[in-house]
C-alpha cells in the first residue's frame, strides 16, 4: 500500500467516541451540518458541509462555497447512511459515511481532471441543522 492510500485508510478508521461522551447525545435529522476534523487536504479541517433532504428522495449537498450538489442514496440502514455524487462533467465522485447512531461521517473524493489526479479523505462529527442553513 502506498504511504496516501496508508494515510488515507488511517484517516477513514478513527476512534468513534460514544454520543454520550461527547456530551449532547446525536439524533439523526432532515438536514446535518457536518465539521471537518481531519483532512488529507491542507487547510480542510474546519470546513463545513450541509447535509439536507436526507429523509427525502433527493438529498443534496452544500458547501461553504455555496456549490450543490445532488447525491444518491447508496445505502440505507438504521446506523449507517451512505450517499454518493458523481459528477456530469468529470466522473469525480464524492462519498459520505455517515454513523446515524454516533454523528460521525467519513467523507471522500476522488477524480481526474486535465493536470492532476485528485484523491482527498476527511473525517468528522454532524449535528441537527434547518435544511436553509446559511454558512457565514
Amino acid at each position: 500500500m502506498n504511504r496516501r492510500a496508508a494515510r488515507i485508510a488511517l484517516l477513514l478508521l478513527p476512534a468513534l467516541a460514544s454520543a454520550a461522551a461527547a456530551g449532547d447525545p446525536f439524533r439523526m435529522g432532515e438536514a446535518l451540518l457536518c465539521t471537518v476534523e481531519r483532512s488529507t487536504i491542507p487547510g480542510g479541517a474546519g470546513k463545513r458541509i450541509l447535509l439536507a433532504g436526507l429523509d427525502s428522495p433527493a438529498p443534496k449537498a452544500v458547501f461553504e462555497n455555496h456549490i450543490r450538489a445532488a447525491l444518491s442514496r447508496i445505502f440505507d440502514s438504521e446506523e449507517i447512511l451512505v450517499l454518493q455524487l458523481v459528477a456530469a462533467v468529470s466522473g469525480s465522485v464524492d462519498t459520505f459515511v455517515i454513523d446515524k447512531t454516533a454523528g460521525r461521517f467519513a467523507h471522500v473524493s476522488a477524480g481526474i481532471f486535465p493536470v492532476e489526479t485528485h484523491a482527498a479523505a476527511e473525517t468528522g462529527t454532524c449535528r441537527q441543522a434547518a435544511a436553509d442553513t446559511p454558512f457565514p
